[in-house]
């Protein structure tokens, strides 16, 4: 736990090169409120995105009240799109506009491992929050983003979110993944009424929407 510590360059690149490693066994990693804009400097996270290219042991990266650049939001994201290991992304509070969040939309479609994401707190508009939705379209992993719920596209975000969480990647997706197999089908809609018991509205919706597959998610 390395919040609220002032690391710079020289921090970033040790700890880069510690998530390098083979054996490494880090698993949570907490960068909160690394005092930007004092002592000289800011979190640098070029590097930490570099390692996660090859990384598979962390799980949740905590970046948040940073005020990141757009090149680190770069590097990070992009980096997501060959890391499979990383589950939880925190980046509250970090003054991202919407290109910034439309750079995250923009990879969401090839994230491979990402669950959980929090953008709260920052600064992007409906512009932002329509590329989220428009990337988690070709999403089928993520099933958790933590923002406000004013955005024009917060209830779409949801429902899709909701279906992810249901079990879309079971229809299959544009990588060349295989459809659920019939046999599985009980179990599906087993697992479904168990997360959504107390929202007959929610599970009756991500349940047609696994039935009819993503065709009736592009047209909802």
């Amino acid at each position: 736990d390395l919040a609220g510590n002032y690391c710079r360059s020289d921090a970033a690149a040790a700890i880069a090169g510690m998530l390098l490693r083979s054996d490494t066994e880090l698993e949570s990693l907490n960068l909160t409120n690394q005092h930007p804009g004092e002592c000289g400097g800011s979190l640098d996270l070029s590097l930490l995105g570099l390692a996660l290219v090859s990384n598979d042991s962390l799980r949740d990266l905590d970046v948040s009240f940073n005020m990141l650049s757009s090149l680190d939001i770069q590097s990070l994201v992009a980096s997501l799109a060959k890391n499979s290991g990383l589950r939880s992304l925190n980046l509250m509070k970090n003054a991202l506009n919407d290109d910034g969040i439309r750079f995250i939309g923009k990879y969401l479609p090839r994230m491979k491992g990402l669950e959980q994401l929090d953008i709260m707190a920052n600064r992007f508009s409906d512009v932002g929050s329509d590329a989220i939705l428009e990337g988690l379209q070709m999403n089928v992993i993520l099933s958790s983003i933590e923002m406000p719920r004013g955005y024009r596209a917060a209830n779409q975000i949801d429902h899709l979110l909701n279906v992810n969480k249901g079990g879309r990647r079971l229809l299959g997706d544009d990588t060349g993944s295989p459809p659920c197999p019939p046999g599985l089908w009980n179990y599906v809609f087993a697992r479904v009424n168990k997360i959504y018991s107390n929202d007959r509205t929610t599970c009756a919706s991500v349940l047609f929407h696994l039935l009819h597959g993503t065709a009736a998610l592009t047209e909802s």
